[in-house]
């Protein structure tokens, strides 16, 4: 963990209490999200979660099991968002960049999970990188009608969020957003238009 802040230096080996018992706490970090959190300071990478659900999508045989591929994808939407709200709240910014490229690789293959916008407005801050990513795929998926109705329903509660995608609609005025120039490459998703 040290390799990854100095910030862990000093709390391990430093005058803090957590230097005396060598424990330290991460309020607001689940298991999974500190078990993917030492797979990348091991590693300086992340699981391929983009080769799983493609491998996934691959082997699908029916209409289920690509359902059950894109509702995988949906949850590493959700891991990566937890990912990169632990590496805002530890000050960790390799780790929120691995984390932003990891989640524009899943995009293309599923419409923005509802639970990941729920966590990222709830858990960053306005502005953030990682709302705007949202906001940006999330428009682009209403704007293509990819929503149901109750998803619809249940990302409008999420407060903030509908400012946040009209926001995006004006920046691009009238181009979709896959194709929008203030649009990070990363973000795009191999989306170019309502058609993939």
């Amino acid at each position: 963990m040290c390799a990854t802040s100095e910030n862990y230096v000093k709390a391990l080996h430093g005058s803090f209490k957590e230097a005396e018992n060598r424990m330290l706490r991460l309020p607001g970090c689940n298991q999974e999200t500190f078990e993917h959190f030492l797979y990348w300071a091991c590693n300086n990478n992340l699981p391929n979660f983009e080769a799983e659900v493609d491998a996934e999508i691959d082997a699908a045989t029916n209409d289920e099991e690509e359902v059950t591929a894109a509702v995988t994808a949906r949850r590493y939407q959700l891991r990566l968002a937890k990912l990169w709200t632990f590496g805002d709240a530890y000050v960790l910014p390799k780790l929120q960049n691995v984390a932003m490229r990891a989640l524009g690789s899943i995009f293309p293959f599923s419409k923005t999970a509802p639970e990941a916008i729920r966590h990222a407005f709830a858990e960053s801050a306005e502005g953030s990188v990682l709302r705007e990513a949202l906001a940006r795929e999330t428009a682009s998926d209403y704007l293509c009608k990819r929503f149901l109705a109750e998803e619809v329903e249940m990302i409008g509660a999420v407060p903030s969020v509908f400012a946040a995608i009209m926001d995006v609609i004006v920046k691009c005025q009238g181009v979709h957003p896959a194709k929008c120039a203030h649009t990070p490459e990363f973000s795009r998703g191999g989306r170019s238009d309502c058609g993939g």
